[in-house]
C-alpha cells in the first residue's frame, strides 16, 4: 500500500517532491527555515493538497474525528501505527522474524478487539468483518468532497490492520456525532469511552518504535 499521511493538524513525514516547495512557501523561507533550525511552516493550500492526494489513493481513508480540535491527535496516533507497522516490515529482512510476528499478532488483536466491541455498540455491525473494511469506505468522490472539512483526517494504510483501525475510528466518530445530535448521552458515553481505549492502546504499542514530533 502507499505511504502514510497526516492531517491539518500533523506534520507529515518526509518532504516535499525533489524541485517543488510546498504551495505559499518560498525556497528562501525554506532556507531560512533550515537554518534557523526550524521545519518551514506550511501553508493551509499545502495541507489540503496534501490531504486530497491521500484521498485519492486507492485505499485512502478520510474521516472527521470526534471531539473537534482535540479528537485530531487520533491522527497522530494512526500516523504512528502506520509508521510502526512499516517500521517492523522493513525490519522482516534482517530481524527476528518471530518477534515481527508478535508484535504484528498485537495489532492484529487490538483491531479484532476493536471490533468485538464495536459489534457488542452498533447492531448493525453484528456480522461484519473487518478484514472487508473497504465497503465500509467511501468512493474517491466522496472522499475528495468529505476532505475538504477543515478537520478532515487522511490516511493511506500501510496494511489491512491499520486500515481496519481507522476504519473504525470513522465509524466510531460518525456515530458519535449522530448520537450527540440525538443527545443519547448513554451511547456517547460508550463510543467516547472506546475511542479513548483505542487511541491509549496504539499509543503503548507505538511508544518505543516511533519518533514523536519535537
Amino acid at each position: 500500500m502507499e505511504k502514510d499521511t497526516a492531517t491539518v493538524a500533523v506534520e507529515p513525514a518526509g518532504s516535499s517532491p525533489a524541485g517543488s516547495s510546498p504551495a505559499g512557501s518560498s525556497p528562501a523561507g525554506e532556507q531560512a527555515a533550515g537554518q534557523a533550525g526550524k521545519k518551514p511552516k506550511r501553508s493551509p493550500e499545502w495541507w489540503m493538497e496534501n490531504k486530497k492526494r491521500y484521498a485519492m489513493m486507492p485505499n485512502g481513508i478520510v474521516f472527521i474525528p470526534a471531539g473537534g480540535r482535540e479528537g485530531v491527535a487520533f491522527s497522530r496516533a494512526l500516523l504512528d501505527l502506520n509508521r510502526h507497522v512499516k517500521k517492523l516490515n522493513s525490519s522482516a529482512i534482517f530481524g527476528d522474524i518471530l518477534e515481527i510476528k508478535k508484535k504484528h499478532d498485537e495489532i492484529t488483536r487490538l483491531k479484532d478487539g476493536i471490533w468485538e466491541e464495536i459489534r457488542d455498540i452498533i447492531p448493525r455491525f453484528h456480522a461484519f468483518d473487518a478484514k472487508n473494511w473497504q465497503e465500509l469506505n467511501e468512493n474517491m468522490e466522496e472522499r475528495l468532497r468529505l476532505v475538504q472539512r477543515r478537520l478532515a483526517c487522511a490516511i493511506a494504510p500501510t496494511d489491512d490492520n491499520v486500515a481496519a483501525i481507522a476504519v473504525a475510528v470513522k465509524v466510531l466518530s460518525e456515530k458519535f456525532f449522530e448520537y450527540q445530535a440525538k443527545s443519547d448521552f448513554g451511547k456517547i458515553q460508550k463510543v467516547a469511552g472506546l475511542l479513548k481505549r483505542i487511541r491509549e492502546d496504539i499509543e503503548a504499542i507505538t511508544k518505543n518504535s516511533v519518533k514523536k514530533p519535537a
